[in-house]
């Protein structure tokens, strides 16, 4: 069907979006009568449709939708990394983050207060190169609290996750960590409770 040819299939009700594109048969001679029907076909405008059609379902845009419902089950989280200097940390850091995350629905924003050691230069790449991280590059050091102000404003996560940028993750740190938060059972649930 990529190619524009007629297609003859069996009318299984997963097929039945595609009727218009394809020719369906239930039984036997349907199945010959619809060969017959491909066969004698000249419609240059039907050829258009199944391209285009089967080019709006490729394995990209597939995994792209796929992708985004197994995202909506999962709460998101904002992780938020501030820098200054310390080059190779931040990469070990940020390199575990990805390589160690499962964690479908998340969003990674890196706060960097004015470094002067080529870390600038290694964010500015990953921000063209990844659209899941949003980096924010200050002109002086803001101080640690200050750049974590700054990466709560841009974080659009239900829930902030605050990670030292010589942090080096384990597996399942995220989701871990988001599990435990969700449970009102918790610890910190309790805690909060008592105080407020």
């Amino acid at each position: 069907m990529s190619s524009g040819k007629p297609v003859v299939a069996t009318k299984l009700p997963e097929l039945l979006p595609y009727a218009d594109y394809l020719y369906l048969a239930g039984t036997k001679e349907e199945f010959l009568e619809e060969i017959e029907t491909a066969l004698q076909e000249k419609d240059e405008s039907l050829t258009r449709k199944r391209i285009e059609l089967a080019g709006k379902n490729d394995w990209e845009a597939r995994f792209t939708q796929i992708s985004g419902y197994v995202r909506s089950l999962y709460p998101p989280a904002s992780v938020i990394v501030v820098t200054y200097n310390n080059l190779e940390y931040t990469r070990l850091c940020l390199e575990s983050l990805f390589a160690k995350t499962a964690y479908p629905n998340y969003e990674l924003i890196v706060v960097d207060n004015g470094s002067t050691d080529g870390t600038k230069e290694y964010l500015s790449e990953l921000g063209r190169s990844r659209l899941d991280v949003k980096i924010i590059l200050n002109d002086r050091n803001l101080g640690f609290s200050g750049a974590n102000n700054l990466g709560i404003r841009a974080a659009k996560g239900d829930f902030l996750v605050f990670l030292n940028n010589d942090t080096v993750l384990t597996r399942g740190l995220i989701g871990g960590l988001v599990r435990y938060l969700k449970n009102p059972k918790s610890g910190w649930w309790d805690l909060l409770q008592q105080h407020f």
